[in-house]
């Protein structure tokens, strides 16, 4: 067996979460027509992929959009043009060409010589993405335990909305086996009927949560303002209503990357880290240009160094164009300082808007019992072995606990204190159905503020004046 499929077999962690990705173990490459050449080291070939992983030129690399055709020499473009993809046929006539066009430009795809697709997923990200697996695991089993204590209970029924291949949710199945998780994946699972949930466990911001699955469908979002503010509005309510009278929610979603002018100090432990930093400085624009003569000892930009960390990853199987072909460890740092900088821009945000947010709309519907940003200790373990930092390190997740607040007064009550009062009017259990509704209360009330304005003229003037 070539040294490439060895290293390529699936380590245990990884073999645990094979379903995540349909990871392909080696024995099965000459089955499914994979050359052992197309899997690199540092890269684990899967039959599924992440929606996105960032490529050199901006793009997908799991994608070949207007970015990478646009890199195309005539000759490649050519080919890509005469060939139909979705023929395993004509592309088994053609798949190490097209591989090698893809290697060229930094993409993760690959075709077999039966013409199938499969993907490479990198070493490097799938650590990093099992290590915020069981970080946010750890939290999400410290809140459903909490509650189990408060309400002393064994069981419960726990709402996971989330996306369906969400790997968080057969990781708590493991942990908390006792639990009853239900998956709310699309609209019509947030939107029907059921029996009320005990826990909700919400991935992700409210809204974004309520905009993807629009996007799902084929929904364009509202464009304005306050339209998308009524979506924030409308999962809070939608929150409250999946909830028993005594549930709970937790919100988790990854912490934005703020900008900072300030500076640090980093002892990067491993030459390899220091490398990756300055692939990193050269492809995305940082605002410090970064060289190699500093040695592993650097003083950075905080908000560099931050979006490093926990922004965009960058892969070197993704930049193989950029080095020439060549892997990470066989560049010297002096050969990465000559490249070119790519200048692709860095996202940034603002925790403490996006907790305001949360605030605005769930604080009418729930008791905030915690709203901050937390550094799981599996994730400072990973960071602390990695790099030695002035300061500390970022924190990571956004974090939410509320519990369904009750009103201050049942319906019961308002009725019996409403018809202690004798009240001119029908008695609530002979009301008609279309008049027991918010869009008859809604016209009523225009109607009053007609009258009040004095622009109301379909009474007689008697009862107007009563009015």
């Amino acid at each position: 067996m070539s040294a490439s499929v060895s290293k390529a077999a699936l380590p245990p962690e990884v073999r645990r979460f094979s379903g995540l990705y349909r990871f392909i173990d080696p024995e099965r490459f000459s089955e499914m027509g994979i050359d052992p050449e197309d899997v690199p080291l540092g890269t684990y070939p899967a039959e599924d992929h992440p929606s996105f992983l960032p490529d050199r030129l901006g793009g997908n690399a799991y994608g070949l959009g207007l970015f990478e055709q646009t890199a195309l020499p005539p000759e490649e473009a050519s080919l890509m043009e005469a060939v139909d993809l979705n023929d395993p046929a004509k592309v088994s006539a053609y798949y190490r060409g097209l591989n090698d066009i893809f290697k060229r430009l930094g993409l993760l795809i690959r075709y077999s010589r039966r013409g199938r697709p499969f993907y490479l997923i990198p070493r490097h990200y799938v650590a990093n993405f099992l290590v915020e697996v069981r970080a946010k695991a750890d939290e999400i089993t410290s809140f459903l335990s909490g509650h189990l204590a408060r309400r002393l209970r064994e069981t419960m029924r726990v709402g996971i909305l989330a996306s369906e291949s969400e790997l968080l949710i057969p990781e708590l199945q493991g942990r908390m086996p006792h639990l009853d998780f239900n998956l709310l994946s699309s609209l019509d699972q947030l939107t029907a009927e059921r029996q009320p949930l005990d826990a909700l466990v919400l991935m992700g911001g409210p809204r974004r949560f309520i905009l993807d699955l629009l996007a799902q469908e084929g929904r364009e979002p509202p464009e304005d303002r306050q339209g998308l503010e009524d979506f924030g509005h409308f999962m809070g309510a939608r929150l409250y209503d999946l909830l028993s009278a005594d549930g709970e929610l937790v919100c988790i979603a990854q912490r934005p990357v703020p900008s900072s002018r300030q500076k640090m100090k980093v002892r990067f432990k491993s030459l390899e880290e220091f490398k990756r930093f300055l692939i990193f400085s050269h492809i995305y624009k940082t605002r410090r240009r970064y060289q190699s003569k500093a040695g592993l000892n650097m003083e950075v930009n905080r908000f560099d160094f931050e979006a490093f960390l926990t922004g965009l990853g960058i892969y070197h199987e993704t930049v193989e164009g950029l080095l020439e072909g060549r892997s990470l460890s066989q560049m010297e740092p002096r050969e990465i300082d000559r490249l070119e900088y790519q200048d692709l821009p860095l996202p940034r945000g603002s925790d403490q808007r996006v907790l305001a947010a949360w605030r605005r709309w769930l604080g009418k519907m729930f008791d905030l019992g915690r709203l901050d940003s937390v550094l799981p200790e599996v994730q400072a373990a990973e960071w602390q072995a990695r790099y030695e930092i002035s300061g500390s390190f970022p924190d990571t997740l956004l974090v939410m606990h509320g519990s369904r607040r009750r009103p201050p007064e049942t319906l019961a009550q308002v009725e019996t204190r409403l018809t202690s009062r004798q009240l001119v009017g029908c008695d609530p259990a002979l009301l008609a159905d279309y008049k027991d509704s918010f869009a008859y209360v809604l016209k009523v009330i225009d109607i009053l503020e007609q009258v009040r304005k004095g622009t109301y003229t379909r009474l007689p003037g008697l009862e107007l004046s009563r009015l």
